[in-house]
């Protein structure tokens, strides 16, 4: 099973986020932060959530198994990034990849 942590910085509209994810089973942890389970992210997930950020905002996505992460800025100022630093993400995000890789080592 895959699992991901998503973190949205700038959020317009949560309620078609959460019916873009209505194929994983979600735990959202904070007003930024989900837990997603079940089917691989794509391409069409990526630019359904995009349209649902705003200014400024952000799209992280941190696979747990592969540690793989996606990231894309949506309006930076200055030069556009594709790695999120610490500081981009939210605390509860941080935790929680924390916490999830801990329990996948300690399952090895």
């Amino acid at each position: 099973m895959n699992i991901y942590i998503f973190d949205f910085k700038n959020i317009t509209n949560l309620e078609q986020i959460q019916k873009v994810f209505s194929s994983w089973d979600i735990t959202q942890h904070s007003d930024r932060c989900f837990e997603a389970r079940g089917k691989e992210w794509d391409r069409a997930d990526i630019l359904q959530l995009y349209q649902w950020i705003g200014h400024d905002g952000h799209i992280f996505v941190h696979n747990c198994q592969t540690m793989e992460e996606y990231y894309r800025q949506k309006n930076p100022r200055g030069r556009r990034r594709f790695v999120a630093q610490d500081s981009d993400l939210d605390s509860v995000s941080l935790l929680r990849i924390a916490q999830l890789q801990e329990a996948l080592t300690d399952q090895t």
